[in-house]
């Protein structure tokens, strides 16, 4: 098996005082990055899963952990549900963290699916598209004023992590990009026009939503960054077809790296990096430079296209949140 450059934070770095949200908690990359806030001080962490008793079980799990249980561990451990393939549980979410945390200084959005076939969500949304872009932005967009007015009372900057994908410079987007009149969302779910690299799309278009947020917050405010883990051995190819498992589980163990130690990315960024990483792309702990057509006007049109659906897409589901939001224009 190969070994990754080491990425494991010094244990200087601390999240003591601080209250961090992970979503996707319950395995894989979600879980060792809960598992390292709680070994690294935070003093509540916010579970999201995508059930109440997969949130209690990874309460317990965590809590039994030999790294935590040695260190007399006793952060609060809120586990709430959130199904990102649906509208209705993000906003639900949203509104239960907005009542019942009273701050938030860092948010990790790590949840993702990977699929072949077409699969439609509950609103007849691409399943795909829904969970790793549409429902992910639209959480972001719905913590924005909770993540600001903890930066303003720490006088601190709160962080706001997505986890993407180098992948998304693959994404057939680029070469065949969503302009004019055509509606990216519409577009994107049309399920004969969907396509083995539906992965690739999703993080094309969470890069660009990274890119136009960051333009529109200051990072004196809230630090807003991505990052490629890069290759895992986690599970998130569960939903491929039975053929094709084996032979990615084959190259994810001879040539990916753990979760425990791929998390450590995630907590870098949500934590030590800085203003420089503003609206940046990291991996191991670098700065990533984005493909050429996020500059290019192409590229720069379909972000700003993007970013008005996006925003037209939270108001209609959630009237008043671009007002809350406080963004510039």
């Amino acid at each position: 098996m190969s070994t990754p450059p080491s990425i494991v934070l010094p244990e200087s770095v601390t999240f003591s005082g601080k209250t961090a949200l992970v979503t996707g908690a319950n395995s894989g990359l979600g879980y060792a990055a809960s598992l390292h806030l709680l070994e690294r001080g935070v003093s509540t962490l916010v579970l999201a899963t995508r059930s109440n008793a997969k949130g209690e079980e990874t309460k317990a799990r965590l809590l039994a952990e030999p790294s935590l249980t040695s260190r007399h561990v006793q952060a609060k451990i809120m586990a709430y549900e959130l199904d990102l393939a649906s509208e209705e549980s993000v906003k639900s979410f949203a509104t239960r963290v907005a009542a019942d945390v009273p701050a938030l200084d860092t948010v990790i959005l790590n949840a993702a699916v990977n699929m072949l076939n077409w699969m439609p969500t509950p609103s007849g949304s691409d399943m795909v598209f829904q969970v790793n872009y549409a429902s992910t932005a639209l959480l972001s967009f719905l913590l924005l004023p909770l993540l600001r007015d903890s930066a303003r009372e720490s006088k601190f900057p709160s962080h706001l992590t997505f986890v993407s994908s180098r992948m998304y410079a693959y994404s057939p987007l680029i070469s065949s990009p969503i302009l004019g009149d055509a509606s990216i969302f519409e577009k994107i779910n049309i399920p004969k026009q969907s396509n083995m690299k539906r992965y690739h799309d999703s993080k094309l278009l969470l890069n660009m939503w990274v890119c136009e947020l960051a333009k529109r917050i200051e990072p004196s405010e809230i630090v807003i960054n991505c990052l490629c883990p890069g290759l895992v051995q986690t599970n998130i190819d569960s939903s491929l077809p039975f053929w094709l498992k084996p032979i990615l589980a084959a190259w994810r163990y001879w040539s990916g790296r753990t979760a425990d130690l791929a998390s450590w990315g995630m907590i870098y960024a949500a934590g030590p990096a800085g203003s420089e990483t503003h609206g940046r792309m990291l991996s191991d702990n670098e700065l990533v430079t984005y493909t050429p057509f996020l500059g290019a006007p192409e590229g720069e049109e379909m972000s700003r296209k993007l970013w008005e659906e996006t925003l037209e897409y939270s108001e209609r589901l959630q009237p008043g949140s671009v007002h809350a939001s406080r963004l510039k224009k």
